[in-house]
């Protein structure tokens, strides 16, 4: 008897001697890829015969035999089968493909009542909550593309995705949800605590990678550099005060992975202005400020830098801002403002 033969009874509708033959094959030799094979695939057609009997008991007993072996990862058919039939056999099988038809049907709000049906009817299914994540990931990728992004209802979604712990971390859906915050960024109150929350230490290798599409020359920011960027913008909105240590921290750690984004120094720098850690803020700011030392914005940012330290300096920097040509006027008016304070704390000006 070899593999062959399990395979030919199993052709022929002979399962049950299929299977017998398999497992005894299996028992010998089980790492011989066919004998794998041979197993799997006849496990496989005896839960489809069992489902098609509504014998659930019996199917979900065929695939743990079936999810237990090691089913070699080049084998994508048999690794999809075998993931398919477990669908069908659960417990929730029936209420989530009514969710997947509605959501095939682009029915996103009816699709997240049945899968929000399911989590509330079977509580410890790791299975529902992915699914219901794959959803919000779904939905928020069209509210976040629409002409005006409904910031409470992506917020809202977002919520509701942090009370899914059966959902796999690290995983590529886990940091999919994570891309759609970073979209998102400039809507939400509070997104540096989306991210401690997500938590860092679940980035895996390919949120550090740039993407290329295929067949294109041109390859855009991966996952982690458009992170450091919505930070930022979250750090100059000042709407993530309570979270700069931490925010800190993280540039320091990935910022130097990316020596090809000469802002993010810069970034870095801007961060450890508003912790009041100016020297150091210094060290990061000057070589931006040496490229653009025809802009007025460089020079009020470096006096910042002065302003405890140095007092003659951050006037002589301001001094520089307001020699710059082809400045914005409205901008302008806060670099005078700091100009005299910082005349009027040197004693030059009456109070």
């Amino acid at each position: 008897m070899d593999s062959r033969e399990v395979f030919a009874m199993r052709k022929e509708g002979r399962l049950e001697e299929a299977l017998e033959a398999a497992r005894e094959l299996f028992r010998e030799n089980p790492a011989d890829p066919w004998v794998v094979k041979a197993l799997g695939w006849t496990l496989w057609s005896c839960a489809k015969e069992a489902l098609g009997k509504g014998d659930i008991p019996a199917a979900q007993n065929l695939i743990a035999e079936l999810s237990a072996i090691n089913v070699p990862e080049d084998d994508g058919v048999l690794l999809r089968a075998r993931e398919s039939v477990a669908r069908q056999a659960a417990p929730e099988a029936g209420i989530m493909e009514k969710a997947r038809d509605m959501s095939k049907e682009g029915k996103r709000a009816e699709a997240m009542e049945l899968y929000r049906e399911a989590m509330r009817q079977f509580p410890g299914s790791a299975k529902a909550q992915t699914e219901a994540a794959w959803e919000m990931a779904r939905a928020l990728g069209e509210m976040i593309s629409g002409e005006t992004p409904p910031a409470a209802a992506i917020e809202m979604m977002l919520d509701e995705y942090k009370l899914l712990n059966l959902v796999e971390r690290p995983g590529r859906l886990h940091s999919l949800m994570l891309a759609r915050a970073v979209r998102a960024a400039e809507l939400l109150h509070d997104f540096a605590g989306f991210v401690k929350w997500w938590g860092i230490e679940n980035l895996t290798v390919e949120d550090f990678e740039q993407y290329k599409p295929e067949g294109s020359d041109r390859a855009f920011p991966g996952l982690v550099e458009r992170l450091i960027k919505a930070l930022y913008g979250c750090v100059k909105k000042g709407s993530c005060a309570a979270h700069l240590d931490w925010i800190a921290g993280f540039f320091k750690e990935n910022i130097p992975k990316f020596p090809g984004q000469e802002w993010f120094p810069y970034y870095y720098g801007k961060v450890l202005v508003e912790m009041r850690r100016l020297a150091e803020a210094r060290d990061l700011i000057l070589p931006v400020i040496r490229r653009k030392k025809t802009d007025a914005w460089a020079w009020h940012v470096l006096a910042g830098t002065y302003e405890i330290e140095d007092p003659g300096k951050q006037l002589a920097c301001l001094a520089q801002a307001l020699l710059c040509k082809g400045q914005d006027g409205k901008y302008l008016v806060g670099v005078r403002r700091d100009f005299a304070e910082a005349m009027k704390a040197m004693g030059n000006l009456p109070a």
